[in-house]
């Protein structure tokens, strides 16, 4: 979906456990999205980003997607006060990270969290300019990157957030 999408009106975040909030919007169940079958058209589908607060620390969990990004940064900005901010991303694909340099833009985040392993991807010479001696694909970012495995954990504040290896696992919502 683009900015340009249709999407449902301005919500509020809403707090799903103490310290615990649903940010994000809904989008129309139609052709743009092939996940869902075509019987199940003509509703909306949530697409879900969650922000764990504790005392003067904050994680967002997946930055949105794109249509969302002027919601989900105007809910930030109503929940965060002066927390730190960090950011768990469950998976690395668009619709879990698509907002992250907007987000490192609007807002000082201190690390990011990711799962699993180093992707083979991320190795192939085409990344690599060896005429200049230098990467053609940057961050360009100075935010502490995290690995973190299924049994580790995220602490926030007072939290400590475990990290599951789940056996079902939904596409937009987790």
């Amino acid at each position: 979906m683009t900015e340009t999408g249709t999407t449902s009106p301005d919500v509020a975040p809403i707090e799903v456990a103490p310290g615990i909030y649903r940010l994000g919007g809904v989008v129309p169940l139609d052709d743009r999205l092939s996940w869902v079958a075509a019987q199940q058209l003509a509703s909306w589908e949530p697409v879900s980003a969650y922000l764990v607060l504790d005392s003067g620390e904050a994680l967002l969990v997946d930055t949105g997607v794109t249509v969302h990004r002027a919601l989900i940064f105007k809910q930030l900005r109503e929940l965060l006060g002066t927390r730190r901010l960090s950011v768990a991303l469950t998976r690395f694909e668009p619709d879990c990270l698509v907002n992250l340099s907007a987000l490192r833009a609007a807002f000082p985040v201190d690390r990011v969290y990711g799962g699993g392993v180093s992707n083979p991807f991320d190795f192939f010479e085409d990344v690599f300019d060896e005429a200049n001696n230098e990467a053609q694909v940057r961050a360009g970012t100075h935010v502490e990157m995290v690995r973190k495995r299924p049994g580790d954990s995220i602490v926030v504040g007072g939290r400590s957030l475990a990290l599951l290896a789940t056996s079902l696992r939904l596409l937009t919502t987790f």
